[in-house]
């Protein structure tokens, strides 16, 4: 657990965004994260995927984030709860959530696709 010292800064805008983009899981895969960000912070989030790297290094610099690795894949554990902020980080209305279902679904289709692409290139005889 990081020190309640380092989380007495304040999230931005765009770190709560990535922070809500989790819903109610505690951790998810980048690419989930980025699709759930992109749906739900649509006025923020004309960012590239790398930019979006960029601030979660910077979120786990913080202590706001932890890195982890879940099914081979790079992955994020929310360490900010709702009660460190002043501000919620959970969905705060019903369409939040549709967005996070959207985002969800986009990114299992991508990573399905991407698996498939990386057994496929790895596969003897294929």
């Amino acid at each position: 657990m990081p020190d309640k010292e380092r989380l007495t800064e304040k999230p931005s805008p765009v770190e709560l965004d990535i922070i809500r983009s989790f819903g109610w899981s505690i951790i998810a895969t980048e690419l989930a994260l980025y699709e759930r960000y992109v749906k739900l912070s649509s006025f923020r989030s004309l960012t590239t995927i790398d930019g979006f790297k960029k601030h979660l290094a910077e979120m786990v610099a913080k202590g706001f984030l932890t890195q982890e690795a879940l099914h081979g894949q790079r992955a994020y554990r929310r360490v900010l709860i709702d009660g460190d902020s002043q501000e919620g980080i959970t969905p705060k209305f019903p369409l939040d959530e549709m967005r996070l279902a959207l985002g969800s679904r986009e990114a299992k289709r991508k990573e399905d696709k991407l698996r498939k692409w990386l057994q496929g290139s790895t596969a003897p005889g294929s």
